[in-house]
């Protein structure tokens, strides 16, 4: 073989490899470590959706929080609509949450998915109620203020 054919044969042999390892990796993570992950977990299943409205009469405001989780074993992902409607400003925003729920508590990160509307936030629930609501608490960005600003919450599951 000539040093021209040894190194082209040396080159695809790398590409070559190099692509089954990506594939093996992404079957791996994809698939086949999510179904033995919920095959293995025996926690609470949290999936679903879970909401709650907020009346304030005296200061004629409405907020509502509605959440829809997907849960594969302590890996939890999910979508959360917050609409805001007082006399001063009406507003919605959609999140797109990431998170983990640990033995009992359930951490999510959340980033609009607008990115026109910049927003974010972190919420951390305790499951109660024998898996009928979260209580915890809401912190995100105050954009008005330019602070980090925190809400009680309370979610029922639907």
């Amino acid at each position: 073989m000539s040093p021209f054919e040894t190194i082209l044969l040396g080159v695809t042999a790398g590409i070559l490899t190099t692509l089954a390892i990506f594939t093996f990796k992404v079957v791996w993570f994809k698939t086949l470590l999510p179904v033995y992950q919920s095959a293995r977990y025996q926690g609470a299943d949290i999936s679903g959706s879970w909401q709650k409205d907020y009346e304030d009469k005296e200061n004629e405001t409405l907020s509502s929080f509605s959440l829809a989780l997907n849960q594969n074993a302590h890996n939890v992902t999910g979508s959360l609509h917050f609409v805001h409607k007082s006399p001063e400003k009406n507003f919605s925003i959609d999140y797109e949450l990431i998170g983990e729920y640990w033995e009992g508590y359930l951490t999510l990160n959340c980033r609009s998915k607008d990115r026109k509307v910049f927003s974010q936030g972190a919420i951390f629930l305790k499951l109660t109620t024998n898996g009928k609501n979260f209580d915890g608490y809401f912190s995100f960005r105050n954009a008005l203020e330019d602070i980090v600003t925190s809400s009680k919450l309370e979610l029922k599951r639907n």
